[in-house]
């Protein structure tokens, strides 16, 4: 059940990744910009494992959770602490450790799009990649062992 709900995501994912390339080189094309399609492309990949890593976040949560609401939120809210650890950790060096936790810390594609002499880190893509396989391998789990309620 969870992979298939996992596996509903995955088109979701990448006509939302083709849409917004499609914008970016339509765009660029109207305004008469020059634009590298192959970092946008590279930024997409980056875009779609962080995609990934969060669905896989959110089935763990929605596997372990009684209650779909709740599951959502909880979802939502860590997103949202993920989010402010990393861009409050980026100004106080004293958290530091604590943005490695963030996905967000991962998912740096406006650095290298924005500035296209910044290398790009694939290993950061292999940690998010490995992240979301972990998270739905443990959501598989936590499914698999929940006692279900029929009535």
């Amino acid at each position: 059940v969870i992979l298939s709900r996992f596996a509903a995501v995955l088109p979701i994912v990448l006509a939302l990744l083709v849409a917004i390339l499609l914008a970016i080189f339509l765009g660029a094309r109207y305004i008469g910009e020059g634009v590298d399609m192959v970092r946008f492309g590279d930024g997409m990949v980056f875009t779609a494992a962080f995609l990934l890593a969060v669905g896989g976040g959110s089935m763990l949560l929605s596997a372990a959770m009684s209650n779909g609401r709740n599951a959502a939120f909880a979802s939502i809210g860590v997103l949202l602490a993920m989010f402010l650890v990393e861009n409050i950790g980026s100004m106080v060096t004293s958290i530091d450790w604590a943005r490695r936790l963030s996905l967000f810390h991962y998912a740096k594609v406006a650095d290298f799009i924005s500035d296209p002499s910044s290398p790009i880190t694939w290993p950061n893509l292999g940690v998010l990649l490995a992240v979301a396989v972990v998270l739905l391998g443990l959501a598989v789990i936590a499914y698999q062992r929940r006692d279900i309620n029929v009535t």
